[in-house]
């Protein structure tokens, strides 16, 4: 036990500050959803921590030795768990009151029955300044409004839960969203447009532009499938076809994510190459288009979280630095946990870094005890598989209370048929302007391609999902610290047997 106790110390003392100070803000964070201090109380304290802290990071750079690095994490426990409980603290919003607001949408607009609805930040309510999230809901009949656009409204405010859940309300709480506001038909204003040159107004027009090609070239359900593969947009597609892959479990292949900037990216990188573009301007190109992607798809925290990653890896390559992309995916996590602390407890953003820390962490290991019984393409694909599985379970249990076990097989096929269909999604909209029979033939290719996937995803979709109902949430963080503990122990186990073979 001492031998452990040591080996874990000499390990820790070993992370980086973006490592250690990830676990910390997660500590931190879990442990306020269980206290609940009054607003003037957790501001002050948010305000004394933040001091201190300030005070040892100074006292830290002067000296740089003595216990000011536990205190420096102490201070930095102590003052994120004032921030989420000072986030935590709802606006003072006038609830079921006919109130005149106005407000910047920031997401695309989300059909849902008769209404339109986007994510809105609040600026002013009666004349009076506020700031805050909510989730703006407006007739159809109502003036055309776009993503960008600042917005007067009359209409009124209802606390969370919405319509569905607790679950759902508590799902719209850690995307940011602090209030639903219904908006009254007739009663929407447009203040500001959108300006068509802004990265915002490119948005928007490049959305539009991919819906109407694949409008005029696709039949309507692979229309909506390739549409979503680009834009998240999964308004338009059959139910029956998202039942067929969320009982699959291939259902994050519609959900834009690290999956399809990943695809994308090298895709892009692939093209530059072939034209001959030196790599580094190769790289900085490919850097932009990842920004601009994210501003393109919105606040999604799996495209955020790899848009990051993929940001810090052209930075580490400009610049000439190691990848430790361990410590990548801890930076990034920081960052997030900045803009908005309660996405810890977002679904999508759980299986994102989870997902991801299952790559980076277990699929080397994996991967070599795979090789030596398969092919080394079925051995990669398998690893992936594995490691995601292993540790996005207890979020899949514990908000959807179902795990679809069979997409361990079914990720095989359907993984590179979607970056197939989203290669040629990219090139029908680069050639239909310039060569419009190309074009056409590229969008019957991938036709074919979306149905073999979707006909693929119903036959994996017969078999029974588990069926977990009643799990605990504070589950997902204990299952997640053993299951990583006990590979890190054999990953460290693993490693020292191989260099004792090799002699090293």
């Amino acid at each position: 036990m001492r031998y452990l106790v040591n080996l874990v110390y000499r390990e820790v003392w070993e992370w980086t500050f973006a490592q250690k100070s990830s676990v910390v803000l997660i500590a931190a964070t879990l442990l306020s959803f269980r206290i609940r201090l009054p607003a003037l109380c957790a501001f002050i304290f948010a305000v004394a921590s933040g001091g201190a802290m300030l005070v040892v990071v100074l006292f830290f750079l002067v000296r740089r030795k003595g216990v000011a690095g536990y205190v420096l994490f102490l201070c930095l426990f102590i003052l994120a768990l004032a921030v989420v409980q000072v986030r935590s603290i709802p606006p003072s919003i006038p609830h079921e009151k006919t109130v005149t607001a106005r407000l910047r949408l920031v997401s695309y607009p989300h059909v849902s029955r008769s209404s339109i609805r986007f994510n809105a930040r609040l600026t002013y309510i009666n004349g009076r300044r506020v700031w805050g999230r909510v989730l703006f809901s407006v007739p159809f009949t109502a003036e055309s409004i776009e993503r960008g656009d600042l917005i007067e409204v009359q209409g009124m405010f209802f606390a969370l839960p919405f319509e569905r859940s607790e679950g759902y309300a508590r799902y719209l709480q850690s995307s940011g969203i602090e209030a639903v506001f219904e908006g009254f038909p007739g009663k929407v204003m447009v203040i500001q447009s959108v300006s068509h040159t802004s990265p915002i107004g490119l948005a928007n027009r490049l959305k539009s532009y991919i819906e109407n090609v694949h409008k005029g070239l696709l039949p309507p359900a692979q229309e909506a499938f390739a549409t979503a593969l680009l834009t998240g947009n999964r308004d338009h597609i059959p139910r029956e076809i998202m039942d067929v892959f969320r009982r699959s479990g291939t259902m994050h292949i519609l959900a834009v994510s690290g999956l399809h900037v990943g695809f994308l990216s090298l895709f892009l990188l692939f093209l530059l190459r072939l034209v001959r573009i030196p790599k580094l301007y190769a790289y900085a190109v490919v850097g932009l288009f990842i920004v601009f992607f994210m501003i393109f798809i919105g606040e999604r925290p799996s495209v955020q979280r790899a848009s990051l990653m993929a940001l810090c890896g052209i930075a580490c390559f400009l610049f000439d630095r190691d990848r430790n992309y361990l410590n990548v995916i801890s930076l990034c996590f920081v960052l997030l946990w900045l803009v908005n602390p309660l996405s810890l407890l977002n679904p999508g953003f759980l299986l994102s870094f989870c997902a991801t820390f299952g790559i980076l962490f277990l699929t080397p290991v994996l991967y070599r005890w795979l090789s030596r019984f398969v092919p080394r393409y079925m051995a990669g694909s398998l690893a992936v598989t594995l490691s995601v599985q292993l540790f996005i379970f207890p979020v899949m249990i514990a908000y959807f209370g179902t795990f679809a076990y069979i997409n361990l097989i079914a990720n095989l096929p359907i993984v590179p048929l979607t970056g197939f269909s989203l290669a040629l999604g990219v090139l029908t909209l680069i050639f239909y302007p310039l060569f419009l029979p190309l074009a056409v033939i590229f969008a019957e290719v991938n036709t074919v391609i979306i149905a073999a996937t979707t006909r693929l995803a119903a036959f994996f979709a017969h078999a029974p999902p588990l069926q977990v109902g009643g799990f605990p949430m504070f589950i997902v963080p204990v299952y997640l610290f053993l299951v990583s503990f006990a590979l890190w122990l054999l990953k460290r186990y693993v490693c020292e047997a191989d260099k004792a073979s090799h002699g090293v």
